[in-house]
Protein backbone atom coordinates (compact mmCIF):
# COMPACT_ATOMS: atom_id res chain seq x y z
CA UNK A 1 0.00 0.00 0.00
CA UNK A 2 1.27 3.45 -0.83
CA UNK A 3 2.00 5.50 1.72
CA UNK A 4 0.16 8.98 2.62
CA UNK A 5 1.68 12.23 0.69
CA UNK A 6 2.96 14.43 4.35
CA UNK A 7 0.86 17.17 4.97
CA UNK A 8 1.60 20.75 6.14
CA UNK A 9 -1.59 22.09 7.83
CA UNK A 10 -2.08 25.75 7.91
CA UNK A 11 -4.36 28.14 10.06
CA UNK A 12 -5.13 31.16 8.86
CA UNK A 13 -7.73 33.80 9.13
CA UNK A 14 -7.02 37.06 7.40
CA UNK A 15 -3.91 36.67 5.58
CA UNK A 16 -5.27 33.13 4.26
CA UNK A 17 -4.70 34.02 0.33
CA UNK A 18 -1.14 35.03 1.21
CA UNK A 19 0.02 32.39 3.16
CA UNK A 20 -1.25 29.64 1.07
CA UNK A 21 0.09 30.84 -2.25
CA UNK A 22 3.64 31.39 -0.16
CA UNK A 23 3.78 27.80 1.22
CA UNK A 24 2.15 25.81 -2.03
CA UNK A 25 4.48 27.85 -4.15
CA UNK A 26 7.73 26.34 -1.99
CA UNK A 27 6.18 23.17 -1.26
CA UNK A 28 3.56 22.14 -2.59
CA UNK A 29 5.04 19.94 -4.92
CA UNK A 30 6.26 17.84 -1.87
CA UNK A 31 3.67 18.65 0.57
CA UNK A 32 -0.41 17.99 0.72
CA UNK A 33 -1.09 21.64 1.46
CA UNK A 34 -4.52 21.76 4.09
CA UNK A 35 -6.13 24.90 5.24
CA UNK A 36 -8.28 25.51 7.96
CA UNK A 37 -9.62 29.07 8.34
CA UNK A 38 -9.46 28.74 12.46
CA UNK A 39 -9.40 26.55 15.70
CA UNK A 40 -11.94 24.52 14.53
CA UNK A 41 -11.79 23.57 11.48
CA UNK A 42 -7.64 23.16 12.66
CA UNK A 43 -9.03 20.65 15.33
CA UNK A 44 -11.26 18.77 12.21
CA UNK A 45 -8.62 18.94 9.93
CA UNK A 46 -6.22 17.36 12.49
CA UNK A 47 -8.17 14.23 13.41
CA UNK A 48 -8.68 13.84 9.64
CA UNK A 49 -5.29 13.50 8.86
CA UNK A 50 -4.18 11.61 12.02
CA UNK A 51 -6.78 8.86 11.37
CA UNK A 52 -5.97 8.35 7.45
CA UNK A 53 -2.27 7.59 8.96
CA UNK A 54 -0.96 10.70 6.93
CA UNK A 55 2.09 12.47 8.73
CA UNK A 56 1.93 16.29 8.93
CA UNK A 57 5.46 17.54 9.15
CA UNK A 58 4.76 21.00 9.56
CA UNK A 59 1.58 23.51 11.19
CA UNK A 60 1.55 27.07 10.29
CA UNK A 61 -0.71 29.39 12.71
CA UNK A 62 -1.05 32.61 12.11
CA UNK A 63 -0.97 34.63 15.26
CA UNK A 64 -4.45 36.33 15.30
CA UNK A 65 -7.57 33.75 13.95
CA UNK A 66 -11.47 34.20 14.28
CA UNK A 67 -11.60 32.15 17.04
CA UNK A 68 -8.80 31.93 19.44
CA UNK A 69 -4.86 33.24 19.93
CA UNK A 70 -2.10 31.32 17.40
CA UNK A 71 -0.46 30.17 20.64
CA UNK A 72 -3.42 28.18 21.90
CA UNK A 73 -4.16 26.85 18.53
CA UNK A 74 -0.54 25.88 18.49
CA UNK A 75 -0.98 24.36 21.74
CA UNK A 76 -4.25 22.69 20.79
CA UNK A 77 -2.83 20.97 17.58
CA UNK A 78 0.43 20.05 18.92
CA UNK A 79 -1.35 17.83 21.38
CA UNK A 80 -3.46 15.87 18.31
CA UNK A 81 0.05 15.76 16.15
CA UNK A 82 3.26 15.92 18.88
CA UNK A 83 5.72 14.85 16.30
CA UNK A 84 5.05 17.89 13.75
CA UNK A 85 7.20 21.15 13.94
CA UNK A 86 5.18 24.21 14.77
CA UNK A 87 5.64 27.33 13.65
CA UNK A 88 3.71 31.06 14.15
CA UNK A 89 2.83 33.06 11.28
CA UNK A 90 3.16 36.75 12.09
CA UNK A 91 2.84 39.91 9.77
Amino acid sequence: MKQAEPAILLVSGDHREEVVEEISSRYGRDYDVVVAGGLGEAVAAATSLVSRDVPVALIGVEGSLPDAQGLVTIDCLHALIPTAKRLLLTA
